[in-house]
């Protein structure tokens, strides 16, 4: 597996990433330099929260792992409240200069924590969990619209938890999780990637000779999975294809014509060093696009992964 990115080379690596981006794919430097400012926002908060605190608070209970348990499910977030707010206080500011055309709704969320009238905790737990009624009602009563407060949410909680998971990568790998949804808070990837052997393997991990990894769209976890298994229902036949242009072979997009699931790959074997994997996923927008006017959905839906 390529060299991690660790605490506090993150916003390197996404400025890094970036420019190299941009100039490979100059079309696409206004969504690149978009989220890339969110993402370098976020590798800085977790590099803050890192250095002030990494002990277990949630008192998780990494047994859960052999019983296909992702480590968060059912926890109560209280413990992170301190961080969740100095994460969306962070994060609320980037994403007014970025969304211009949201700034009455996030000023209106940026007003209401400052009124500590946002429990972000709940808040947190629910976007989660997926609970999309909570979320909806929690909405209203703000008068903010549900996508607004999702997005605000989902992004200041990201960072919260990608400082969670740092204890748990070695746990996750002697573990042997091969599930399709993150083994730490349950959440599905948004992008997967191939890496060179490192030990051996049984054949349905390793197939065409590389090891399959995947991203988790959220606490940026990493976990080990097998070649040509979908992520989102597991099925291993030969439904899974995948789509790639003609110039570069090392990006790709797998699909499952099983249940319409898409998953963006890169392939990373010729290289030494492993890039920010969020902001290659920008980098690969052109085949959501491909894959969503084809009738496939993405796993996890992400800000930039709507984009037309």
């Amino acid at each position: 597996m390529p060299e991690q990115t660790g605490p506090g080379n993150g916003d390197r690596s996404i400025a890094e990433a970036l420019e190299n981006l941009v100039h490979k794919r100059p079309v696409l430097e206004p969504i690149l330099r978009t989220f890339g400012e969110i993402l370098r926002e976020k590798a800085r908060m977790v590099e803050r929260l890192t250095h002030e605190d990494r002990q277990n608070r949630l008192g998780l209970d990494s047994s859960r792992l052999t019983k296909a348990i992702p480590l968060l499910a059912g926890i109560s977030l209280e413990a992170l409240q301190q961080e969740l707010s100095l994460s969306f206080a962070a994060i609320l500011p980037v994403f007014k200069r970025t969304f211009s055309h949201l700034e009455g709704d996030l000023s209106r969320l940026e007003a209401l924590h400052h009124e500590y009238n946002l429990d972000l905790c709940t808040l947190s737990r629910a976007w989660l969990d997926g609970n999309s009624t909570l979320l909806g009602d929690a909405a209203q009563s703000l008068r903010v619209p549900e996508g607004v407060l999702g997005m605000a949410i989902g992004m200041a909680l990201a960072p919260v938890l990608e400082v969670v998971a740092l204890p748990f990568r070695e746990q996750v790998q002697q573990a042997g999780w091969l599930r399709g949804y993150c083994p730490i808070c349950g959440s599905m990837p948004s992008i997967s990637f191939l890496a060179r052997l490192r030990d051996p393997a049984p054949e349905s991990l390793v197939g065409g000779g590389g090891q399959r990894y995947l991203h988790c769209s959220v606490c940026g976890c990493e976990w080990r999975t097998k070649r040509n298994m979908c992520p989102a229902c597991e099925n291993e036949d030969k439904a899974q294809i995948y789509y790639q242009i003609e110039e570069n072979h090392s990006e790709r997009v797998d699909v499952c014509s099983k249940c319409g699931a898409y998953l963006p790959c890169i392939d990373l074997r010729e290289r030494e060093s492993k890039p920010s994997l969020d902001i290659e996923a920008v980098g690969m927008v052109h085949l959501d696009v491909w894959a969503r006017q084809n009738g496939y959905h993405p796993l996890a839906w992400t800000p930039w992964n709507q984009v037309d």
